[in-house]
């Protein structure tokens, strides 16, 4: 699932309070979602350009038509950002719901349609340059993110998109997008192989992960405290 649509999907069917959690800082997270929506850049006419012609102007993305559905929606999303797992870590643990009396479902949604939702953006990413990136870390931060989403009386959304995975975020990089034309390796980051302990991840000197003993499928680990669902046109269905 793009990151977009994952974004469209939260603003569609969550209902207020809503927490949107991004693993990474906000310059990132802003600069990487423009780039996957594709705003144009201003034209330099050529000098080969015919004047006549004007340049073509394409749609814009929908997340950036400021219409009074997306507006209405967007306002009851809370965000926060976690460059860090000790961050993300931290505000899961110390986590409720936002203050304040949630709002009643705009006309234009099905009654029950919409939920309080703790969605959580790449939380991998943030995993996958340090020790922690075995089935012992992963399991601590996915069973610190549904005891909060248990507590705040909220679901738990998850999405990890495959840009989080590429040779920035080995560098310390977390970019928030999915992978889109011209971006990311293709891989699914759930089908990552990791090691069972913490302490059979070994950093070496250039940044690389060296594992010793059993490995396990990261999808695996997840799938104890979480359902994998696909989104269509049709909606949710389970993968």
């Amino acid at each position: 699932m793009p990151t977009t649509d994952f974004l469209t999907y939260v603003l569609q069917h969550h209902a207020a309070p809503t927490t949107l959690i991004i693993c990474s800082t906000r310059q990132s997270f802003l600069s990487d979602l423009s780039a996957i929506i594709g705003q144009p850049s201003s034209s330099v006419p050529t000098g080969d350009s015919s004047p006549s012609t004007p340049p073509e102007d394409p749609s814009p993305h929908p997340l950036l038509i400021p219409t009074i559905h997306l507006i209405s929606t967007s306002r009851t999303v809370a965000l926060a950002f976690a460059p860090t797992l000790p961050h993300l870590r931290a505000y899961l643990a110390t986590y409720s719901a936002p203050s304040g009396r949630a709002d009643p479902q705009p006309h234009f949604s099905k009654p029950g349609s919409r939920t309080p939702m703790l969605a959580v953006l790449n939380p991998l990413a943030l995993h996958s340059s340090t020790t922690d990136f075995s089935a012992q870390g992963l399991s601590r931060t996915f069973a610190a993110a549904v005891e909060a989403a248990d507590r705040a009386g909220m679901q738990l959304v998850v999405q990890e998109s495959e840009r989080g995975h590429d040779e920035d975020a080995e560098a310390g990089v977390h970019p928030g997008e999915e992978q889109g034309e011209g971006e990311g390796t293709g891989e699914d980051p759930w089908r990552q192989q990791v090691p069972l302990l913490n302490g059979s991840v070994r950093m070496g000197g250039g940044g690389e992960r060296l594992w010793a003993g059993r490995m396990v499928e990261v999808g695996k680990v997840v799938g104890r405290w979480c359902r994998f669902m696909g989104l269509d046109e049709g909606g949710l269905y389970e993968t």
